[in-house]
This record gives structure tokens, sequence and C-alpha cells, in this order.
């Protein structure tokens, strides 16, 4: 991987930088999560999350975003895992925790 960081860095790209600026311009479609919240309260549905994400990055993205994941009744992140999706073992693992 740092030989990624040298290539990009050379070329004024600092990746932490970049990622960090990522996350903070994630902005949550509001209509679409009310939306979700009235189908699960109409319909007494369950919402779970699964994300190939890495551990930091999804401690990351939770912070200030509560009311969004409020929203999943459990969220399940490839970096708590060991798992990516489209691995089957992923799904596996996901459907018998569920």
């Amino acid at each position: 991987m740092s030989i990624w960081y040298d290539i990009l860095s050379t070329a004024g790209i600092v990746l932490p930088a970049t990622f960090a600026d990522g996350r903070r311009s994630l902005q949550a479609n509001t209509d679409f999560l009310n939306r979700v919240r009235e189908m699960k309260r109409e319909y007494r549905l369950k919402v779970y999350a699964m994300s190939n994400i890495s551990q930091y990055d999804f401690q990351q993205l939770q912070t200030g975003r509560e009311g969004v994941f409020s929203l999943f009744d459990r969220c399940f992140a490839s970096g708590d895992i060991g798992l990516r999706k489209p691995d089957a073992a992923f799904y596996e693992y996901v459907i018998q925790q569920i």
C-alpha cells in the first residue's frame, strides 16, 4: 500500500486527507431515510446494513450520524467480520446473526 501513497503523493494527493474529505462530504438522503423509517414502522420490518468498509472508516462514518445509523437494526462491516461482499460467507454470517 505504501507504494500507492508514494505515487499519489508525488501528484499532490494525500490519501488520508482525501479519505477524510470524502467522509466529511457525505450527506444522507433524508427523504429516503424517512420513507424507510415509515416502512419499518408500518410493516414491522427489520433493516440491516452490510458494508465493505474498514473498522476505522466505519467508526468515523458513524460519528455525528447517529440518526442515520439508528435506522438499522444492526450493521455488519467487513472490517469487523473479516469477510467482504460478494463472498457468500459474508452473507451466510449475517443470516446466522439475524
